[in-house]
């Protein structure tokens, strides 16, 4: 064959590739009728002898491409159903070519079955190879966040994204924060400016979630929304670079949604979203678990009363100081006056008002270093501060408590340019507290003789 000819049937196998595609099943529907009673359709558009209508759009398609004469037998499942079908142009054909045609496709039929299985067997397996993966990466890492990332960049490379993230609604479900994300080399985070956002921005896709249970989307212009919603969405779309993505929902165990996982990408792999709603209930569990976890670390460490930290909190930082004996510490004890008597008298509400109280001034003058130890007894330890501001603080202290008549507390403090004997120096500042107790109460004394 010379290379005009050869061009010319190249050109031609082009053709018929291309105008044979996408077409609608409904145009071999009647193919397909036959097939089921007689096993195959033999159709030569030239005899007249056809039993099926060669006015139809698809046989003057195929008079086009030249296929005038051909014989088509079907492709069929395990239970008879129709998939397809293998069609061969002919100008002669026998009885035995027929019978050869048959057994061939059935071979094939055969073969795809078997392949489909094979294809499925290892999709099952690579997805729950990645699930035991996130699964593993989550329950043995010691960093909570870390893992998470991790576990993000796992899901992106499956699905070949360009970043994946995790967004949060906040509490009260008025503002979306974006709280975990991977990003691919050469792309720009974009954590930081989802922050504190209103919900509204994502209202449309919430309601995509309850309904279909995910959404994809390949490009922002092609939502069906209103003009003022748009308006709405397309600046901070614009900024976030959420042109193409794939996102599902993470939900609470009540069925509530609590945030979303999604992945922007440029060139997609699968729109298959198993392995993402798979991994989606995974970090909503360990989120569940590590939300449990903080509660239970700062019921062991907080305060339930005052939110201040507690005794267990106090002798870990003493550990701390003890470890480092370089640092300029301040050390200080508050102890309430009369609080059981106020108890004994008043009862516990009102007791409790004034431990609140005073464990408020506290706190809004040194912060976390503030610890409760006992029923009416506070310490407060704080390193790397001057004497200066330090006693300077404590007077603010007295100064603020005296100011209410309706609150009394005793105070011993020192300061330490070391604190290479901490246990020694924690005890002088009791001893002073101790003091001043004993002053408070033999002046109350002398007052009740008095009277």
């Amino acid at each position: 064959m010379d290379s005009y000819n050869k061009n010319i049937v190249m050109t031609k196998k082009q053709i018929s590739k291309n105008l044979l595609q996408n077409l609608p099943v409904e145009l071999i529907e009647l193919w397909f009728n036959k097939c089921k009673n007689e096993e195959e359709i033999v159709i030569n558009l030239n005899s007249g002898e056809n039993t099926i209508d060669t006015n139809s759009y698809l046989c003057q398609l195929l008079t086009i491409l030249g296929y005038e004469s051909f014989i088509a037998v079907p492709l069929t499942t395990n239970d008879g159903d129709i998939t397809g079908y293998i069609a061969i142009n002919f100008i002669e054909m026998d009885k035995n070519d027929k019978l050869i045609l048959k057994a061939v496709c059935k071979t094939i039929s055969e073969f795809i079955r078997k392949y489909k299985i094979i294809k499925g067997l290892s999709k099952q397996i690579q997805i729950s190879e990645i699930i035991i993966q996130c699964i593993e990466l989550l329950n043995y890492s010691k960093d909570f966040d870390k893992s998470i990332e991790n576990l993000l960049e796992i899901v992106a490379t499956y699905y070949g994204g360009d970043r994946s993230y995790i967004v949060e609604i906040s509490k009260d479900r008025k503002f979306i924060n974006n709280t975990h994300e991977w990003v691919k080399e050469g792309f720009i985070s974009k954590k930081d400016l989802i922050k504190n956002l209103p919900i509204q921005l994502v209202e449309h896709w919430l309601q995509n979630f309850e309904k279909e249970g995910e959404f994809i989307i390949s490009s922002v212009r092609e939502m069906t929304i209103t003009k003022e919603l748009y308006n709405l969405l397309s600046f901070p779309l614009k900024i976030l670079d959420h042109n193409s993505f794939i996102a599902v929902p993470l939900k609470s165990t009540d069925g509530v949604i609590t945030g979303y996982i999604a992945i922007n990408y440029t060139e997609i792999k699968s729109y298959d979203t198993t392995v993402l709603k798979a991994v989606c209930k995974i970090i909503s569990e360990f989120m569940r678990k590590n939300e449990m976890i903080d509660k239970l670390e700062k019921m062991s460490y907080f305060d339930n009363l005052t939110q201040l930290k507690n005794r267990n909190a106090y002798l870990e930082r003493h550990v701390y100081l003890k470890e480092n004996i370089t640092l300029k510490v301040g050390i200080a004890f508050v102890d309430i006056n009369g609080l059981k008597l106020l108890n004994d008298t008043k009862g516990h509400i009102a007791g409790d008002k004034m431990i609140i109280e005073i464990s408020t001034i506290l706190y809004n003058i040194f912060g976390e270093n503030v610890y409760r130890i006992g029923g009416d007894e506070f310490v407060i330890l704080q390193n790397n501060v001057l004497e200066e501001k330090f006693i300077k603080s404590i007077e603010q202290v007295r100064y603020l408590i005296r100011k209410n008549p309706t609150l009394s507390a005793s105070i011993g403090y020192i300061w330490t340019e070391v604190c290479d004997n901490i246990d020694d120096i924690i005890h002088q500042a009791d001893e002073l507290m101790y003091i001043e107790k004993q002053c408070y109460y033999k002046k109350k004394e002398n007052n009740r003789k008095i009277s």
